[in-house]
């Protein structure tokens, strides 16, 4: 019956912010990743709820195809997707992220990893995001995404392939 509180017992890597970012990139490196797409495509919050989700999620099935192809598409043609009306009320908030997982393929495909990797995480804010708790707590996550940005440096060379296989070792 003596409260206790866990502290240092997290992985670097199992850490909330480190797979939040790892997830960014993996999407941008294989936009047919689910895994990491339902991960952040409301990370931080941006108005994309479950409903919406797996109405992405339904569209993409009946459309034989997957989730990603379905948001580059509307990335590409917006509300002259025929998959924006289906998409109903979310159909603009998810344009907008399929907006920026667009830009981001596009930055991967000509500019280094630590440039993807800063660019993400301004464009979603991430750092606002997750100051968003106490202030102790918001200091050691932004120090997390620091190290892992580090770690992006070291592999600017090798590219996103190489870092991405060093991660899932």
């Amino acid at each position: 019956g003596i409260c206790y509180r866990l502290v240092g017992a997290q992985r670097f890597y199992g850490r909330r912010e480190v797979k939040d970012v790892i997830a960014y990139l993996r999407l941008v490196h294989n936009p047919k990743d689910e895994i990491s797409l339902r991960r952040v495509i409301n990370v931080p919050t941006r108005k994309i709820g479950n409903k919406s989700v797996e109405t992405l999620v339904e569209v993409a099935r009946l459309a034989d195809t997957n989730m990603g192809a379905v948001l580059l598409e509307l990335a590409a043609r917006g509300e002259e997707s025929e998959y924006w009306t289906v998409l109903g009320r979310s159909a603009r908030a998810v344009w907008s992220f399929a907006r920026l997982l667009a830009g981001w393929i596009e930055v991967a495909q000509n500019f280094s990893l630590p440039d993807l990797f800063d660019r993400i995480v301004q464009d979603i804010e991430y750092q606002e995001y997750i100051g968003e708790g106490s202030e102790d707590e918001a200091i050691d996550r932004w120090g997390n995404v620091q190290e892992l940005r580090r770690l992006a440096f070291e592999f600017a060379d090798a590219g996103m392939i190489a870092f991405l296989e060093n991660l899932a070792l």
